[in-house]
Parts: C-alpha cells; sequence; structure tokens
C-alpha cells in the first residue's frame, strides 16, 4: 500500500508544510534522537498527506490536531506517542480498504528507528492508530481516548465547517455510488449516535457532545432527503 500511496503523493502546501514545522521539530526534540533521515520523513509524510484524493485527512487535519492541544493545554503522559500518532495515523488511507488503520501504524514501526534511535514509545503510538479504526480504545491508556476525541472534534464544529467536512468526506468516496454512499453513511453516523457518548473524556464532552449530536442528526436527515430524490 506504500507504493499507491507514493503514486498519489503530491507536493504539499508550503504554508501548511511551515505550520506543522514546529511541530515536528517538538516531536524530534522529546526522541533526543538526531538522523539524516528525519527531515526526509516529515517530507515524506506531508507529501502523502497531500496526495491526490484527500479532501479531509490531509495536513489540515493534523494541524487541527495540534491546534487542539495546544487551545486545551493537554498533557499526555507520553508525548511522543502523541506526536507519533497525529503524524501516522492516516498515512496510509485509501477509503475502498478496510486496513488503512494497521498499515499506518506498521508503516510508523518501519520508520521508527530511524526517528527515535529505539523502540521505547512504540507500543503505545501503534496502539492509539489501531484505536481509530472503530475509535474504540483498545487499551486502558489515558492518552488513547484524548487522542480519539480530537481526531472527532471536527464533528462538533459549528454546522457550515460540518458541512464542509461531510462533503469533503464524500469527495473521499468519490468511486462509491450514491445508492451505496448514502445508507452507508448513514449507517456510520448512526452507530455514533447510538453510543453512550461520542467523546471519552469529561472535558470534551462537556464542551463538544450536544453540538456533535446536533450535527450527527442534521447529516442523517440530509442523507435521507438525497436519498428520496429521483
Amino acid at each position: 500500500m506504500l507504493a499507491i500511496t507514493e503514486i498519489l503523493a503530491r507536493n504539499p502546501s508550503p504554508d501548511l508544510r511551515a505550520q506543522l514545522q514546529p511541530d515536528w521539530s517538538n516531536w524530534m526534540g522529546i526522541l533526543g534522537n538526531v538522523s539524516d533521515s528525519q527531515s526526509r520523513i516529515f517530507n515524506r509524510i506531508c507529501r502523502w498527506h497531500a496526495g491526490w484524493g484527500r479532501h479531509y485527512h490531509d495536513l489540515t487535519h493534523l494541524a487541527h490536531f495540534f491546534s487542539l492541544h495546544q487551545k486545551h493545554q493537554l498533557s499526555w503522559e507520553q508525548p511522543s506517542a502523541f506526536f507519533a500518532s497525529v503524524f501516522f495515523h492516516d498515512a496510509v488511507y485509501l477509503p475502498w480498504r478496510k486496513d488503512n488503520e494497521w498499515r499506518s501504524a506498521q508503516l510508523l514501526s518501519r520508520y521508527w528507528e530511524q526517528l527515535a534511535g529505539q523502540r521505547s514509545g512504540l507500543h503505545l503510538a501503534e496502539q492509539i492508530i489501531l484505536s481509530t479504526q472503530r475509535h474504540q480504545p483498545l487499551e486502558d491508556h489515558p492518552d488513547i481516548p484524548q487522542f480519539l476525541d480530537l481526531d472527532l472534534a471536527i464533528l462538533a464544529s459549528d454546522p457550515d465547517r460540518y458541512d464542509e467536512y461531510a462533503l469533503a468526506i464524500r469527495k473521499e468516496y468519490w468511486m462509491i455510488p450514491d445508492r451505496v454512499y448514502l445508507p452507508g453513511r448513514q449507517a456510520v453516523l448512526a452507530r455514533f449516535l447510538d453510543r453512550p457518548t461520542l467523546y471519552f473524556t469529561a472535558q470534551f464532552q462537556h464542551l463538544w457532545e450536544d453540538r456533535a449530536r446536533e450535527n450527527l442528526v442534521r447529516e442523517i436527515q440530509q442523507l435521507k432527503q438525497k436519498a428520496t430524490r429521483p
């Protein structure tokens, strides 16, 4: 899958790359390891996320993580795992496949020693990435639910921004016809609504839960309306 990811890769926006550079440097500083490959790997990550067909799972999505991290002054038991998970959790993103998270975790493992110089910290980052597949923590570690909450922060956007997000997701699934996409998307949103809470941490339940549920209900209604059109 890396071969396909490389084929789809494009040069990123210089502004977005520059925006993410300090966060990458912060992560490298935490790792305390210097290698010639670090800049090359950062460039590849930026190119992957600027790849053809990415309309939401792109560099803006990564930048949003770090913006939220700073805005809410979040703390992490293993900061390195947080940074690693942000940069790699969507490294492989091919909407027609069901193993993107596993392949992204494998990609992180492949590059970890070049970045960190040792294996310590890799396991938690892999578990965070794998947990994003179903948005359920795979291990009992406080960094995992907090990361998952940030990954779903977009659901609690204002209505206009949420509609942009929903449209971006539809564009990413361009290969799926409406007769399949509309009921499939409704089912995904309904499963989220069936959860006791969308967010795991008390902080983000308080800040985001109500608005996110309103947005999901509204999108389901829109999808149903589209499905009834001739």
